[in-house]
C-alpha cells in the first residue's frame, strides 16, 4: 500500500501545543496512535508506519518536550496524571473506528496506564519493550534517584554528551549494529531535544516516578500484545511475567533484535503489530 508523506496537526490541550502526526492513511476503519520512548519522537516510528502492509491508518504524537510539541518549562505537562489525559485528548481526534495505542519503552508505560485509566477507549494495546512499573518501593526509589542524577547532569551539560551517554547504554547496544546513515539520523533527532524538557521528564515519567501497575493488569479486558527483542534480556523477563497476568495478552519476540525494536527491525516489529492486528478481534 502506497504511503504519502506524513502530514502534520497541532491541538492545544491545557496550554500546551501537541503535535500529532499522519504517518499513514487508513482505509478500514482502524487506527494506531504511536507513542514515542523518552528522547525520542512521532518520527521514530516512520519506518515502522512505512513497512506495514495493511490499511490500518498510523498517527503518532510528540509528547510535551519532545518533537515538534511544545517544551513548556512547568513540570505540569511532564507527569504521569496530566500525559495520560493528553493521550486520551489525542485519541478523542483521531478518526477511526477501532483504536490501538501503541507504545515504546517510556511510550509503553504511558499507554498502559491510560489503556487502564480509560478502560472503554481502546480496542486494543500494542506494549513495544515495556514495563509496568517497579513494584519494590526500594528499588523505585533507588530508581527516582538515579534518574534525579540524570536529569542534573543533563541540565549541566550540552546535549551532546547527553546523547553520546543515551547511545552507549548497555541496552542500546544492539542499535549499534545498524548502519551508519541509519545510527547518524537516529542521533540527529535526539540532538534536537530540549534539555530542560529531558530532564522535567525524567523526574515527572521516569520509572522511578510512577505508579507501577502490575496489581492492576488483570484489569485489562481488551487484546493486548506484548513486543521484545530476543536479545533484550531483561525485558523478555518482563514480559514474560506480564503475560501472566493478562487475560487477552499475547508475546511477539523480534529475532536479532534488542530493546529499540522500532529501530532495529522495524520491518518484523511491523509484521508481528499486523498479525495481532488481523486477529479475531480486529476483523473488519
Amino acid at each position: 500500500m502506497s504511503n504519502p508523506r506524513s502530514s502534520r496537526e497541532r491541538f492545544a490541550f491545557q496550554g500546551v501545543e501537541c503535535n500529532v502526526e499522519r504517518l499513514r492513511e487508513g482505509g478500514g476503519g482502524s487506527a494506531l496512535l504511536c507513542v514515542h520512548g523518552f528522547s525520542g519522537s512521532a518520527e521514530d516510528w516512520r519506518a515502522f508506519a512505512d513497512a506495514l502492509n495493511s490499511d490500518v491508518g498510523v498517527f503518532a504524537i510528540d509528547l510535551p518536550g519532545f518533537g515538534e510539541s511544545d517544551r513548556p518549562r512547568a513540570p505540569e505537562p511532564y507527569t504521569e496524571e496530566f500525559l495520560i489525559a493528553l493521550l486520551d485528548a489525542a485519541l478523542e481526534r483521531t478518526p477511526a473506528k477501532r483504536l490501538v495505542t501503541a507504545g515504546y519503552s517510556m511510550g509503553g508505560r504511558l499507554a498502559l496506564a491510560h489503556a487502564l485509566a480509560y478502560p472503554d477507549r481502546l480496542d486494543g494495546l500494542v506494549l513495544i519493550g515495556a514495563t509496568p512499573g517497579i513494584r519494590d518501593a526500594a528499588e523505585r526509589e533507588a530508581r527516582r534517584r538515579a534518574d534525579e542524577e540524570l536529569a542534573r547532569y543533563i541540565e549541566s551539560r550540552p546535549i551532546e554528551a547527553f546523547v553520546e551517554r543515551w547511545e552507549n547504554l548497555p541496552i542500546f547496544e544492539t542499535r549499534k549494529r545498524l548502519p551508519q546513515s541509519e545510527r547518524e539520523a537516529i542521533r540527529q533527532r535526539k540532538l534536537r531535544n530540549d534539555p530542560v524538557a529531558l530532564a522535567r521528564s525524567l523526574r515527572g515519567f521516569g520509572t522511578g516516578a510512577t505508579t507501577p501497575l502490575w496489581e492492576r493488569l488483570g484489569e485489562l479486558s481488551i487484546p493486548t500484545a506484548l513486543v521484545t527483542g530476543a536479545l533484550d534480556e531483561k525485558y523478555c523477563k518482563i514480559n514474560e511475567e506480564t503475560l501472566t497476568y493478562l487475560a487477552f495478552g499475547v508475546r511477539r519476540t523480534i529475532s536479532d533484535a534488542g530493546h529499540a525494536t522500532i529501530d532495529e527491525k522495524p520491518e518484523a516489529t511491523a509484521a508481528a503489530v499486523e498479525e495481532f492486528l488481523s486477529r479475531n478481534e480486529f476483523k473488519q
